[in-house]
């Protein structure tokens, strides 16, 4: 064999790429690789919890701009629920003790109705159920709290204190109902209150009576001018307030509604027919004559006697 040359079982082994020498590798302690491995997960795990609140914000901003914010209008959900169940709670109430008597001594249906409409704003704790807001054109129903406290409007349209702006007054009472409600959060109950137009309607029930309120005119005003939304009028009015543009808090818009019709509901009009009913009782027995066939309420509460007139007109006429 000649010098200098290995034979092919003695060459000895080739270097790998890459590595330094022809010694073992040294190795740090295990604890350092541990160590260094968590960290990394734990870097990796805070980047897709980053990345996943990152979507979740996009999502919601998304959401918000073409309905309303999600979250929000889910805790409102639940809260007018609830408020839902004390409104009926209130509704069926018995009334007694002095607001009983004094009710009684009232021989009309508008003047027991401001009587009971004191009382519930005297005594309705804030952000408590106080009525119904209907909307038909918008489709907006939404149980109304008393106070407009931002907890008070997290739960759903708010009417103005009478303690905080003492011209505003629940329906039923002398001037000016003020309605606060918001526009993109918690369940944007008047999002769409910008596409009220002149003669649309409105409807408040209250448990003494149901109002009813024609649009007149709509008005962006500053925040700062709180007199455009309770001055009084010289007629009973109801007033909407809200947000405006969307998304911003830079102005307010007013939809003024005016009193158009009224019901009177619950006490106001159980007592107005026990009443009726006393005279009609005491007229008939004045009279001599007993009562018809039917009762009371067959007899003197039908809604019109303009069917039975005609009939009367036509009998003569045959004869």
């Amino acid at each position: 064999m000649p010098e200098g040359l290995y034979a092919p079982f003695d060459r000895p082994p080739a270097r790998k790429a890459g590595l330094r020498g022809m010694g073992p590798r040294r190795r740090g302690p295990s604890g350092g690789r541990r160590k260094g491995s968590l960290g990394r997960r734990m870097a990796r795990s805070v980047s897709w919890l980053l990345i996943g609140l990152g979507v979740i914000v996009l999502i919601d901003a998304g959401v918000t701009i073409v309905w309303q914010e999600p979250l929000s209008a889910l805790y409102t959900t639940v809260k007018q629920h609830e408020l839902a169940g004390s409104l009926e709670a209130l509704d069926t109430a018995p009334v007694v003790g002095q607001e009983a008597h004094s009710l009684r001594l009232l021989h009309g249906a508008k003047a027991r109705i401001k009587l009971l409409a004191r009382d519930l704003e005297d005594h309705a704790a804030e952000g408590s159920a106080v009525g119904r807001i209907e909307i038909p054109h918008i489709g907006a129903n939404y149980v109304l709290v008393d106070g407009t406290s931002t907890s008070s409007l997290e739960k759903g349209p708010g009417v103005y204190s009478h303690t905080i702006y003492p011209r505003r007054s629940f329906p039923g009472l002398r001037g000016t109902t003020a309605i606060a409600g918001h526009r993109t959060t918690f369940l944007a109950p008047f999002r769409h209150i910008n596409d009220l137009t002149r003669g649309d309607k409105i409807f408040v029930t209250m448990p003494y009576g149901r109002f009813t309120y024609t649009v007149e005119k709509l008005r962006t005003v500053l925040p700062t001018d709180v007199a455009a939304a309770v001055r009084p009028v010289g007629h009973p009015q109801l007033v909407l307030s809200a947000c405006t543009p969307a998304f911003s808090a830079s102005h307010r818009l007013l939809v003024y509604a005016r009193q158009t019709a009224i019901t009177p509901l619950g006490a106001a009009r159980v007592y107005d027919e026990r009443l009726l009913a006393k005279r009609y009782r005491t007229s008939m027995v004045a009279k001599g004559v007993g009562l018809p066939v039917g009762g009371l309420r067959h007899t003197f509460f039908r809604p019109t006697d303009a069917h039975s007139r005609s009939g009367s007109r036509a009998a003569r006429a045959g004869q």
